[in-house]
């Protein structure tokens, strides 16, 4: 399932991800870490933030620790969506559960802040995060000066 799912992500099909998800379950397959991710990863390919944010919220409920993967796809999906709130509060919660952000993470935050119009966020998550933030703004601005 984690497979096809995977190339439904590559092919921007999130529509049909989810659907093997769902059967997935129907077929009593208990997802895992990997599963998820591609379900969430196929969402953040397709900007849907909501679907998302629903995969990340079940993943402790299914005994599944979030891991940056899955965390930086939806903030992914949020920044594209200009879900600011949204993709500072699963960096707050990444930051809570001791997961390590990475650069993208930084990045796509500092970014869902700055086209949402709020650069005082942007400007914090900077400077909380020192020289890795400002690695993650460079790289989701495409500039080498920032």
């Amino acid at each position: 399932f984690s497979a096809t799912m995977s190339a439904c992500e590559q092919d921007g099909q999130w529509p049909l991800a989810l659907n093997l998800f769902a059967n997935m379950r129907r077929s009593l397959i208990l997802p895992n870490l990997i599963s998820f991710s591609a379900a969430v990863s196929a969402c953040e390919k397709g900007g849907q933030w909501e679907w998302g944010l629903e995969l990340l919220g079940e993943m402790p409920q299914q005994d599944i620790q979030h891991d940056a993967i899955a965390c930086t796809a939806v903030i992914s999906a949020c920044s594209k969506s200009w879900q600011c709130t949204q993709a500072l509060q699963i960096l707050r919660n990444m930051q809570r559960d001791s997961i390590q952000p990475t650069v993208i993470s930084y990045g796509a935050v500092i970014n869902a802040c700055d086209v949402g119009g709020f650069l005082q966020e942007a400007s914090k998550v900077i400077k909380a995060c020192g020289d890795t933030a400002m690695i993650g703004l460079k790289a989701c601005s495409g500039d080498d000066e920032v």
